[in-house]
This record gives C-alpha cells, structure tokens and sequence, in this order.
C-alpha cells in the first residue's frame, strides 16, 4: 500500500491508527522506510476511524483533535 508514495511531489501526512486494519506499524515497519515526502503519524490504540480501545483513558474525540494538532503542525512545517 506504500509503492506509490515515492511518486508523491509533494508533502503528505498520514495520520493513522495503530489499531487500523489498513495499515498496522508492524505491516508498515516490515516494508521498510516510507518513501517520499510522506510523514506518518500514529494515533496510539485507534483503529481506522480513531476509536481508541475501551480500555484507553482517551475518547474518539481526543484522537480526533490529536490528528488535527499533527495537521496543524504539519502544515506550518509545509508552508515556512
């Protein structure tokens, strides 16, 4: 799911559950380096909509403002 983004010319977040049945930090570290101008962020124990485990002390809403604080971030590094 990663070879294209070596073709990206631009910066790209992916801002990404640990818990994502997409895209796991396992699956992700046994393809190696992410390629391109791509940065990954992982959102501890959400899976692909940001719901968190029931056991976590963090709601959905709390990874949902964690992934918009990275984009934030994200586009400030872009833009300076």
């Amino acid at each position: 799911r990663t070879d294209h983004l070596d073709k990206v010319a631009v910066p790209l977040l992916v801002v990404q559950g640990t818990r994502d049945p997409f895209g796991k930090p396992d699956e992700l570290k046994a393809q190696g380096q992410i390629p391109g101008l791509t940065r990954l962020c992982w959102l501890d124990g959400g899976n692909h909509d940001f719901q968190p485990l029931a056991r976590q002390p963090e709601q959905q809403s709390d990874l949902i403002a964690q992934a918009a604080l990275l984009t934030r971030q994200f586009a400030d590094d872009a833009v300076l």
